[in-house]
C-alpha cells in the first residue's frame, strides 16, 4: 500500500494523490522498497534436491555433540554445511548454558526445617527462583533445537532466532 505525503490519503498505484492531487512517485519507490525488504525477511529458502541422508544429517546437527562430529564428515553439501554451522552455534549457547547453570546453582540460601514448634535441623538449598531461571532457558534452548530439526526435516535454510543475534556467534559463519 502506498500512501500520500502530503494528506496520507491511499492512493494504490496512481502518481497523483486522487484527494489532493500531490505527486507520489518518490512515496511509492519508499512503500515499494519498504514491503520488498519484509518479504525478504519472512523469506524462507526452500532447497529441491536433498538426500533423506542430508535430511538426517542435517536434523541430529542441532543435537548436542553430534554436530562437532558431522562438521568433520567429508562431502557435505551446502544444505548439510548450513544446518551444521546452526547446529554448533547451538552447542555453544548449549555450553554457555550448562556451565552458568552449574555456577548458579551453587548459590545456596539456608533453609530451616520446623517439627512441632522447634528447630529440628538446618540445611543449605538452592532458592526456587534460580531453578526457574534455569529450566526457563533450559526450554528456550530445547525450543531452538526442535526449530532447527523441524527446518532440516523440510528442507528450509532458515537461520535459527536468537542465535543470530549473538555478535560472537556470527563470527563462526567465519570461521567454519
Amino acid at each position: 500500500m502506498a500512501f500520500c505525503i502530503k494528506c496520507g490519503e491511499d492512493i494504490k498505484n496512481y502518481k497523483f494523490c486522487p484527494n489532493c492531487g500531490t505527486k507520489n512517485v518518490l512515496n511509492n519507490k519508499i512503500n515499494k522498497t519498504i514491503e520488498q525488504k519484509s518479504i525478504a525477511k519472512k523469506q524462507v529458502m526452500k532447497v529441491k534436491n536433498v538426500s533423506l541422508n542430508d535430511k538426517l544429517l542435517s536434523s541430529l546437527s542441532y543435537i548436542g555433540p553430534c554436530s562437532l562430529f558431522i562438521y568433520f564428515k567429508k562431502g557435505k553439501t551446502k544444505f548439510l554445511k548450513f544446518h551444521n554451522i546452526e547446529g554448533i552455534k547451538l552447542f555453544f549457547v548449549q555450553m554457555l548454558y550448562l556451565t552458568i547453570s552449574i555456577f548458579l546453582s551453587l548459590i545456596k540460601v539456608k533453609k530451616i526445617i520446623f517439627q512441632q514448634g522447634s528447630v529440628m535441623w538446618t540445611k543449605m538449598v538452592t532458592p526456587w527462583y534460580i531453578f526457574l531461571i534455569i529450566y526457563v532457558f533450559g526450554i528456550l534452548i530445547i525450543t531452538l533445537s526442535i526449530i532447527g530439526i523441524v527446518n532440516a526435516l523440510n528442507k528450509e535454510k532458515q537461520e535459527l532466532p536468537l542465535i543470530n543475534k549473538i555478535k560472537i556467534l556470527k563470527k563462526i559463519n567465519y570461521l567454519l
